[in-house]
C-alpha cells in the first residue's frame, strides 16, 4: 500500500530513531487511556483508533481466510455443552479485571507454550509519543531473546524488547485487553490500540532491519484483541503501517476490527471466538518467527564468526532444549489434538543459506513447521 492510500494529514514531529532512548513513561506530565485527552494523543503522533479510517491492510483476506481454520480441540466432540456453561458461570461470577484475567480469559485462551506475559509495563521501549504512559497489555505473546541475534537486539532493543527485565519475550506482535463487569470499554478500546502500535512499530523495524529503505507493503503482522465480561464481547484487531505524510517523519499506523464474537451467547459462538483468538496467536508467532529468521540472515552477513561467539553457544542450546520440549508439547491449547499438536515447533524457520566469503560460517537455526 503506497502513501497515497493514507489520508492526507499534517505533518507531525517524528519521535526519532535513536536506539538508545528506551525509558519509562511515567512523569507527571503522561496521560493514560483514562483520561480523555489519550486518544486524541495517539492521533497526534498517526496511530489510529478503529474506526477513524478506513484502511484496511492489504492481507485482509489470508488474515480472515487463517483465522478461521477450524480447531479440533474446539470441536463438539471436544469441548461439549458443559464446559460451554462452566464458562459462563466462571464468568458470571468473575467481579473484577483480575479475575477475569486469572479465571475467564485462560478458558478462550487455552494452553499453550509460546511465550507470553501478563500486565507487564512495557517500561523499555521508545515512547509513542512524550505525553502518554507506558503500555501494560493484560496479555501478549512475543519470541525467546535467544532466537534472536545479539546485533538485531542492540540495534532494535527499544522497539522489540518491552521490559527492562530483558529476559522476558521480545517482539511481541498479539496482545490481548480485558475488562470485568464494570469496566469501560472505551478506555479498553485505546489499549488495545497502544498495544497494537508497539507491536506493529517492532515488526515494521524487524521487516526493514539492515534495507536501504524501510519497507511498506501494506500487510498486517500484528493482531490483538479484548474481552468485556459484563457483555461477553470478544473483537479481534489489527493494525499495520503505511508510509510517513513526508520524509523524516514517522509511519502511519491503521487499526481494523478483523471479527466481533459473543462468547456467552451459545457454544457456536464461544468455539467460533475462540477459534479466530487460538488461530490468530498461532498466526502472529509464524509471522515473529519469519521475521526472525531474515533479520539474523541480514546480521550474519555483517558479521565474522569466531569459536567462542556468545551467540552460537547459548542459541544452539536453546534451540536443542526448545526442540526436545516442543516436540511433545508444542501447541497445547484445551484438549489439542494430534493435528494441532504438530503444526508449530516455536522455533524460526531455516532459510536456504546464502554464499558467504571464507572465514565466515552460517548459525546453526532450528526449522519449525507451520
Amino acid at each position: 500500500m503506497s502513501s497515497s492510500q493514507s489520508r492526507s494529514r499534517r505533518p507531525r514531529k517524528g519521535t526519532g530513531s535513536d536506539p538508545s532512548h528506551a525509558s519509562s513513561q511515567t512523569g507527571p506530565t503522561t496521560i493514560s487511556s483514562k483520561d480523555p485527552a489519550f486518544e486524541q494523543a495517539l492521533i497526534d503522533v498517526g496511530i489510529y483508533p478503529e474506526g477513524y479510517d478506513e484502511i484496511e491492510p492489504e492481507n485482509m483476506e489470508e488474515i480472515m481466510e487463517r483465522l478461521g481454520q477450524p480447531r479440533p480441540s474446539l470441536s463438539p466432540s471436544s469441548f461439549p455443552r458443559e464446559k460451554f456453561l462452566d464458562f459462563k458461570r466462571v464468568n458470571r461470577e468473575a467481579r473484577t479485571e483480575d479475575v477475569v484475567r486469572s479465571d475467564v480469559f485462560p478458558i478462550i485462551r487455552g494452553r499453550t507454550v509460546i511465550p507470553s506475559g501478563q500486565n507487564e509495563k512495557f517500561n523499555h521501549l521508545k515512547p509513542l509519543a512524550s505525553n502518554i504512559s507506558d503500555a501494560q497489555p493484560d496479555y501478549y505473546n512475543g519470541s525467546r531473546p535467544a532466537q534472536l541475534h545479539p546485533d538485531v537486539r542492540r540495534d532494535l532493543g527499544s522497539y522489540i524488547i518491552p521490559c527492562t527485565d530483558t529476559s522476558r519475550p521480545l517482539l511481541p506482535n498479539f496482545f490481548t485487553e480485558l475488562k470485568g463487569p464494570d469496566g469501560k470499554a472505551s478506555e479498553m478500546k485505546l489499549q488495545i490500540t497502544q498495544d497494537l502500535a508497539c507491536g506493529a512499530r517492532g515488526m515494521h523495524k524487524m521487516q526493514s532491519y539492515r534495507q536501504d529503505e524501510a519497507v511498506y507493503d501494506g500487510n498486517a503482522y500484528t493482531l490483538g484483541s479484548t474481552y468485556h465480561s459484563g457483555t461477553g464481547t470478544l473483537k479481534m484487531y489489527a493494525m499495520h503501517p503505511t508510509e510517513p505524510v513526508q520524509p523524516g517523519v514517522d509511519p502511519q499506523y491503521h487499526t481494523t476490527q478483523i471479527r466481533g464474537f459473543d462468547m456467552t451467547d451459545n457454544l457456536v459462538t464461544f468455539a467460533e471466538g475462540a477459534t479466530w483468538y487460538r488461530n490468530a496467536r498461532d498466526w502472529t508467532k509464524k509471522k515473529r518467527d519469519d521475521f526472525i529468521t531474515l533479520a539474523n540472515e541480514r546480521a550474519d552477513e555483517e558479521e565474522t564468526s569466531s569459536p567462542d561467539e556468545p551467540y552460537l553457544t547459548s542459541f544452539t542450546a536453546s534451540s536443542q532444549n526448545e526442540l526436545s520440549i516442543t516436540s511433545n508439547t508444542t501447541h497445547q491449547d484445551s484438549e489439542s489434538s494430534t493435528d494441532e499438536l504438530a503444526r508449530d515447533t516455536g522455533l524460526p524457520r531455516k532459510r536456504s543459506a546464502k554464499p558467504r566469503r571464507s572465514g565466515r560460517r552460517k548459525r546453526p537455526n532450528a526449522s519449525s513447521s507451520a
